[in-house]
């Protein structure tokens, strides 16, 4: 399958200042980018990019620069980093965000190479010429392959859901997806056409297309056969044997018998006799020879049903038994010993709470970590207890179920009112299943983008979303055995209840701040700068996390804004150099700004925005730091207004 991209771009007059730029994406892609078919471009003679992507359960950046002095350097066809550098894509990549970046802005090659272009490309549909360093601007788009599949199981899982079943032809088959999950449809051998259509897959016609027979040729449904005329032998196929006369040499005295006789064929010699002998059954009673026959035959089937019964059951208990153990099974079991926080549950528990994953149970589809989020009822005591199943959209990579295991066990520990509560896991499944309590399915990134929707967050109840989510960080932060990261921070983790009232969650994606530092699952627009330089993982990496969301709080605007102008694409660009007076109430949402009385708290909220979105982890405050000053502006403590301002500043200023 292909989908066409964008070409990301960067240019700069001659002094050096920035005319126009773009950026390229592809957001949340169902089907992995091929890693095969696929090159990372990068085109000019001073320039650098960097791309984003997700990669199974981590962060993915792939770089790649290019310079050159003149033009004359450069060499056709070639993208060994001489105004066009070229790299790979990683396996399992489902989405990516490109930006171009310049060394020196173009300022010692703008004569003859102004601007710098990135993009991901399908290999054979780019082929690099110098003429690329001056006419890339013209290109608006390229094709990127993906390497299709249909949905997140394997085959003998889709076939259980036959209303749903996308293998529909008659003489199709169905496949598992080699490098993913999922699972493909293919015709049958002597078949072609479209397997997900009823009628799709068409009988090929063997004997006119491929002429495989010397002698007569009779197509098949799927096949072909070839036989020999009377009086030849052989399979009557050109690669075969083909077909030989049966007839003796002129003058050969011995005959030819006919099937079923044997002898000489002479009539001075044996003669011809009949093979032929009666059958045994003749001389019995043919009711009763019928009906041991018939017993027989339902015996067998019975016993060859039940048979074929046991093992597909001991089968099915081998595989559970193997995805348990893979994904970490034993060693979870061996950590609740002492203290079960956290309930391990079968498949068979799940399929039965969710009816068999029923699509009508879905209420919520995470487009960047691709987990799908199912209601579900499970038995309990006194009276049945609401849950919500999440299915991840990606295996468990082998290097990270240690890891994702303790994760698990430490964070069914945590006891936080904010904090979206997990039950449980079954890990008998391809890709785990966690068990949460039963949630509100709106999010803050509901509430924002939505315009009449955010109508009903008055800036009190924006407040009180800040803080609590400052202090569920905070939390995380402060554990005394290892500080918690949560590592995927934004609106769309924030759960509401009706009452505004905060849960966070995804929080099987964090980490721990002394190890894992590298496992990074971050959506575009909330990642650390410094991250894509160190690639670490720390806990002020939440914090700028946490002040992109206060950014949305208070503008009430997307996060990535491609239609904004030159320079103002990313949200976080707004609090760079913070404007004053009437520019600041400019970026700020104007619903906000309408409730009067409320600009000094936008004012100090606005700056405290300023510091968590430093591109230096040093200069940003601790979220200990945020939550405490977010909790004295929200929070009454019998201080006045000013008084309230003067304590405000002392954190906001430490």
């Amino acid at each position: 399958m292909k989908v066409a991209s964008s070409v990301a771009s960067n240019c700069y007059d001659d002094s050096g200042a920035q005319i126009n730029g773009t950026t390229s994406e592809l957001v949340s892609s169902k089907f992995p980018i091929s890693s095969t078919r696929n090159n990372f471009i990068v085109v000019g003679c001073d320039t650098y990019a960097l791309m984003e992507g997700s990669c199974e359960w981590k962060h993915m950046i792939a770089r790649c620069a290019s310079s050159c002095d003149s033009i004359d350097s450069v060499e056709n066809g070639t993208c060994s980093g001489t105004g066009c550098c070229q790299t790979s894509i990683p396996k399992g990549v489902k989405d990516f965000f490109v930006d171009v970046r310049s060394f020196r802005n173009h300022t010692r090659v703008s004569n003859f190479n102004p601007c710098g272009y990135a993009f991901v490309v399908e290999a054979e549909a780019f082929e690099f010429s110098t003429s690329d360093i001056k006419d890339l601007l013209n290109r608006k788009s390229v094709p990127v392959v993906l390497d299709w599949s249909v949905g997140d199981v394997t085959c003998k899982e889709a076939r259980e859901n036959l209303s749903s079943y996308a293998c529909r032809a008659i003489h199709s088959e169905c496949s598992d997806s080699r490098n993913e999950l999922g699972h493909r449809c293919n015709c049958l051998t002597g078949f072609h056409g479209n397997p997900y259509l009823v009628d799709g897959c068409q009988d090929i016609d063997e004997c006119t297309t491929l002429k495989p027979c010397e002698g007569t040729c009779t197509n098949l449904p799927g096949n072909y056969s070839c036989s020999c005329p009377k009086g030849f032998e052989g399979d009557g196929m050109k690669n075969g044997t083909g077909c030989r006369s049966t007839s003796p040499p002129m003058g050969d005295p011995k005959a030819s018998l006919p099937k079923g006789f044997e002898g000489d064929g002479m009539k001075n010699g044996t003669g011809c006799h009949s093979t032929s002998h009666h059958s045994n059954c003749r001389k019995h009673n043919a009711s009763t020879c019928l009906f041991y026959v018939a017993s027989g035959f339902m015996v067998t089937a019975v016993v060859s049903s039940w048979i074929f019964w046991r093992r597909k059951q001991k089968k099915v208990v081998r595989l559970r038994q193997n995805l348990f153990r893979r994904n970490g099974g034993l060693l979870l079991e061996n950590m609740l010993s002492s203290q079960k926080t956290l309930t391990i549950f079968t498949a068979e528990d799940l399929k039965r709470a969710t009816h068999n994953y029923d699509e009508n149970k879905i209420f919520h589809m995470e487009q960047h970590s691709r987990s799908t989020y199912y209601k579900g009822i499970l038995p309990a005591q006194g009276e049945n207890q609401e849950v919500i199943v999440m299915k991840y959209g990606d295996a468990l990579d082998g290097s990270y179920v240690e890891p994702f295991i303790s994760k698990l066990v430490t964070l069914s520990r945590i006891q936080h009112k904010n904090v979206v509560k997990l039950i449980g896991c079954c890990l008998e499944t391809q890709v785990p299943l966690l068990v949460y309590e039963s949630i509100n399915t709106k999010t803050l990134h509901d509430y924002i983008q939505h315009d009449d929707s955010a109508c009903s967050l008055s800036w009190n109840i924006r407040m009180r979303i800040a803080a609590e989510t400052a202090g569920v960080l905070a939390c995380l932060h402060s554990e005394a055995a290892a500080p918690i990261i949560h590592g995927n921070l934004n609106s769309s983790t924030i759960k509401l209840d009706d009452d505004y009232n905060v849960k966070v969650q995804d929080l099987t994606l964090t980490c721990s701040a002394v190890s894992d530092v590298h496992f990074y699952v971050d959506t575009p627009g909330y990642l650390d700068p410094e991250y894509l330089f160190t690639g670490r993982l720390t806990i002020k990496s939440d914090v700028y996390s946490f002040g992109v969301v206060l950014a949305e709080l208070l503008t009430g605007k997307k996060v990535l804004g491609l239609e904004r102008p030159n320079g103002e694409e990313h949200l976080s660009k707004y609090f760079e150099s913070l404007p004053k007076g009437d520019d600041l109430l400019r970026i700020l949402d104007y619903r906000l700004v309408a409730e009067g009385k409320i600009i000094e708290q936008l004012t100090l909220v606005a700056k405290l925005a300023q510091r968590c979105l430093s591109n230096s982890s040093a200069e940003r405050p601790t979220m200990e730091e945020v939550a405490t000053s977010l909790r004295l502006l929200w929070i009454p403590t019998g201080l006045d207004q000013t008084q309230n301002r003067a304590v405000f500043d002392i954190y906001t200023e430490s």
